[in-house]
């Protein structure tokens, strides 16, 4: 190319973006993906574009490992082993981490670089290590030059510090973070400055839109929905439970740095639950959840005589059963035959070449549109299935865990006169069997395909 390494795209972060492409790199030095500046290329050769998705994706999953590792290291900072080992199995099995490494997004590498500031900031906290608190604001700008929602990483200092405020702590636990922090974040976000205009209107578009960001317009409707989200992950209101019971009941006991971890997590909670885009944009909060959900509760195994030892054992072993089964469809979404590849190649051999197919965007996306040969037809956005003008010979809809996207549309009573359903593509061992349904992976979406009356 022409080393022109400008985004030209600000919703992902530098930090993620720039690592993406030195695995692509590797990759492409052994062998394994082929990586050109033309794009007509992966066109005409679409298995390359599939394996950059595989590479991207394996960044995504690097950095799920490390997440676990480092619960596990704050988890026995914070506690003891025995947490450290429960709270670490609990991450690894949890379904929205699970989720989450596994698609090419900066979610969890900005994560594990929330949790080693984390880290460094119980170390430092403890020690008054000068490095230790430079390595704070390092890795806090690499979280926040991944994914910028994650600059909320920094509230645990803020809180620390106005507990006992001095010009000294100022200098070292503040203001030497957020030199480094700042100079991170440019040092992997360089073209924020250079195309600051692009830059802007990337933050506005997935900020009022999207939340890209993590961060839209203040509304409590979005509260009550990022609630309702958190509570499908089932397990998680258990951690949330029996971290109101440390915040209630042994808060007092708790030091410094674990207080101020959890006034940011009430925090992080209020700002992105009445701002973000999904429940992805609280990684971090759910992440706070079972370190303290997990140490809270054994402690209070402990401390009750009533439990014996085998009985406590059988409580943590249900505890993460449970948490295991929910995650369950999350892992098998992800090996079992996908609907949306079933669902392309049906229209490949039983559609005609020549018809007219509508889409609910402009565009074919995964998220919208299972992969067929978009070339041999002819594609019409619809617009939420608003037919305006001429009707498709066909229409495609996905849905994720049995929720239609633009689930209006089916009610339409022009759609319902003038389309009858012809195949759908939905029915798994865990949904028709087992009536699970996956609630936030675009992995493996249900496909209905209509036929004009």
């Amino acid at each position: 190319g022409n080393l022109d390494f400008n985004p030209h795209f600000f919703g992902y972060g530098g930090a993620y973006l720039y690592i993406v492409p030195v695995f692509l790199c590797v990759f492409k030095t052994l062998g394994q993906v082929t990586i050109s500046s033309d794009i007509s290329y992966y066109f005409l050769n679409p298995d390359e574009i599939a394996k950059i998705f595989i590479i991207s994706r394996l960044v995504s999953a690097i950095a799920g490992v490390g997440v676990v590792l480092l619960i596990y290291l704050i988890a026995k900072m914070l506690f003891n082993s025995s947490v450290a080992i429960i709270a670490g199995t609990i991450a690894a099995t949890t379904s929205i981490i699970i989720a989450n490494s596994h698609i090419c997004k900066p979610h969890v590498l900005g994560l594990l670089f929330s949790l080693i500031c984390i880290y460094f900031f119980i170390k430092a906290s403890r020690g008054l290590s000068t490095k230790q608190w430079i390595l704070f604001g390092v890795f806090g700008g690499l979280a926040t030059g991944a994914s910028v929602h994650y600059a909320l990483v920094f509230l645990p200092v803020v809180f620390k510090f106005l507990r006992k405020p001095s010009l000294k702590r100022f200098n070292i636990e503040l203001l030497l973070p957020g030199i480094s922090a700042i100079i991170m974040f440019f040092v992997t976000n360089p073209y924020v400055l250079i195309s600051f205009h692009e830059a802007i209107s990337s933050v506005s578009y997935y900020s009022g839109g999207n939340g890209g960001w993590g961060y839209a317009s203040l509304s409590s409707d979005k509260l009550f929905i990022a609630f309702q989200e958190l509570v499908i992950e089932g397990p998680l209101v258990v951690f949330m439970f029996f971290t109101l019971i440390y915040a209630i009941c042994l808060y007092r006991k708790g030091n410094n740095e674990e207080k101020a971890l959890l006034e940011a997590l009430l925090a992080m909670v209020v700002i992105h639950g009445l701002s973000l885009g999904g429940i992805r944009f609280m990684l971090l909060e759910i992440c706070l959840f079972i370190l303290f959900g997990t140490g809270t509760i054994i402690y209070i195994l402990d401390q009750n005589s009533l439990f014996s030892k085998k009985l406590k054992n059988v409580v943590i072993s249900l505890i993460i059963i449970v948490n295991v089964l929910f995650s369950f469809p999350y892992i098998y979404d992800y090996v079992s035959k996908n609907k949306g590849e079933m669902a392309g190649e049906w229209i490949n051999k039983n559609i005609p070449v020549g018809s007219t197919i509508g889409i609910t965007k402009d565009y074919p996306a995964t998220w919208h549109t299972p992969p067929f040969e978009f070339e041999n037809y002819k594609l019409i956005s619809i617009d939420k299935l608003h037919l305006i003008g001429e009707r498709p010979d066909f229409v495609i809809l996905q849905k994720i865990g049995g929720k239609v996207r633009y689930a209006n549309d089916l009610e339409n009573v022009r759609f319902k006169q003038n389309y009858v359903e012809l195949k759908k593509f939905g029915s798994t061992f865990l949904d028709s069997k087992l009536g699970i349904k996956v609630k936030h992976s675009f992995a493996n979406q249900d496909v209905t395909i209509f036929k004009k009356i």
